[in-house]
Parts: C-alpha cells; sequence; structure tokens
C-alpha cells in the first residue's frame, strides 16, 4: 500500500510540474493579446482575463488552441482518473487514488517549484 500511495504522489507531483509548464507555455502565448486588449496592464498581470469574445475577435487560430486547451485539461482529468484506477482494486480505492494523485498535482504543492522555474518574466 505504502509503495501505491509513493507512485500516485510520484506521478501527481511530476504531473504537476508538467502543467506548471504548460501554464507558464500559454501565459507566454496569450500575455499579448491580454495586453493589446488591456494596455493599462502590466507584462505579466494576469487580470482581467480575456474574454471569450474578446479571444474570438484576436483571431480564428486562438479560439482553436482555446479548444485544444480546454481538451487538454479534461485530458488531464481523465489521466489522473486512469490512474487512480490502475493503482486500484474497488470504486472507493479509486477515487480515493484519483484524489492523491489529483492533491499531489494541485498548485499547491507544485507551483512553488514548477511554476517559479517554468515562469519567465522580462
Amino acid at each position: 500500500m505504502r509503495r501505491t500511495v509513493a507512485a500516485l504522489f510520484l506521478f501527481g507531483v511530476s504531473f504537476g510540474y508538467l502543467e506548471a509548464a504548460v501554464v507558464s507555455y500559454l501565459r507566454d502565448l496569450y500575455d499579448p493579446i491580454r495586453r493589446q486588449i488591456h494596455p493599462e496592464r502590466s507584462k505579466g498581470e494576469l487580470f482581467p482575463l480575456i474574454t471569450a469574445e474578446q479571444l474570438r475577435d484576436s483571431g480564428a487560430g486562438n479560439t482553436r488552441r482555446l479548444l485544444t486547451e480546454l481538451g487538454r485539461e479534461a485530458s488531464t482529468l481523465i489521466m489522473l482518473a486512469a490512474i487512480g484506477l490502475a493503482a486500484s482494486r474497488r470504486p472507493h480505492q479509486w477515487v480515493a487514488a484519483s484524489l492523491i494523485a489529483f492533491g499531489a498535482a494541485s498548485w499547491p504543492t507544485t507551483w512553488p517549484v514548477g511554476g517559479a522555474s517554468t515562469t519567465t518574466r522580462s
């Protein structure tokens, strides 16, 4: 059991780092659009967020990227559920294992390392 929990935790932390890297890339990709829409905001400032309409008006490729991002997020949840399923024998174990992996992959766990090391500021 300890080995399974350790494996779930390691998977979750590694997956969380991957997610932090993707967020860093997405910020670099969308920051120019956000700065065009909100020129009063400084580079790297996240809020206010870009609305779906603003994103659509900024170019067709951006709408396609948004759909890709939604698919990636759905895949993330499916992968966390799948690793929980692989590590369990019963339904309640599946939920617990998935939650362990999800918790280890969460922002508070991985962002201080993953986000800080993948975020570029210039």
